[in-house]
């Protein structure tokens, strides 16, 4: 492997300047081989990248691989061995705070009986509200060719019902949103579209292995200036539903 090579630039993550790498907006340890050439890449700071960018990637994987939604995902249980080999290593941070902090949750049927239990991790549910900003601020630069600001501001949130998602998916096709595979999109596909008039502008939605959905809406000061990005963006996205 060679060596890193750093150039200056501006990081799309936290904005500082100086020195920085290429690197994957989604986690390449999503993937169980070799990953996907058209995985949009953006300029990160070495703290970002290599260090704080870095353990999240790790526990995003961690987390999606092990969640009862991906259970019967081959794709996602064939990248689950590289947890077991982490965990096992003492390298996964998801299975040190399982053994620290998880908490069980009833599985209740639609009768309304507990058929069985489940693992929680608050854990993760924090770590999310930072990931998937994280994810979004790569794809809104890589995409839309503009920064998001320090100050913007997230709200994240997981999608689980499918009546949800179809709701979605119609605000989508309403206000001429689309969305885009990376690969086959067995592995990560997002969408996108503007909510005018709405506090928060513009929401992306982001799915992996086709199992696990995140709604972001954001707002910032400069999302009034994206609006003619929006013509760049619908040349790469594809119009239908995710």
């Amino acid at each position: 492997m060679g060596e890193t090579t750093f150039r200056q630039g501006v990081c799309a993550y936290c904005g500082n300047i100086g020195e920085v790498t290429d690197d994957h907006i989604v986690p390449r340890c999503l993937w169980p081989g070799r990953v996907r050439k058209d995985v949009p890449i953006v300029d990160a700071c070495r703290p970002c990248n290599h260090i704080w960018k870095s353990e999240y990637d790790t526990y995003l994987r961690d987390i999606l691989v092990n969640d009862m939604a991906c259970a019967k995902n081959h794709i996602a249980q064939k990248v689950r061995e590289k947890y077991y080999r982490a965990a096992k290593n003492n390298r996964s941070i998801m299975a040190r705070d399982l053994n620290e902090r998880a908490g069980l949750v009833g599985l209740q049927e639609d009768s309304g009986l507990v058929s069985g239990f489940a693992l929680t991790l608050p854990d993760a549910v924090k770590r999310n509200q930072v990931i998937m900003p994280l994810i979004v601020r790569g794809l809104h630069l890589y995409y839309l060719r503009t920064a998001l600001p320090k100050d913007t501001s997230f709200k994240v949130g997981r999608v689980i019902e499918r009546e949800k998602m179809q709701e979605l998916i119609r605000e989508m096709n309403e206000n001429g949103g689309g969305y885009q595979n990376i690969g086959t999109g067995d592995v990560f596909q997002f969408a996108f579209w503007p909510r005018p008039g709405d506090p928060y502008p513009q929401v992306w939605v982001l799915n992996f292995y086709r199992c696990i959905r995140f709604v972001v809406a954001i707002r910032a000061s400069i999302l009034w200036e994206t609006n003619s990005s929006l013509i760049y963006y619908n040349t790469l996205i594809s119009k239908s539903g995710i």
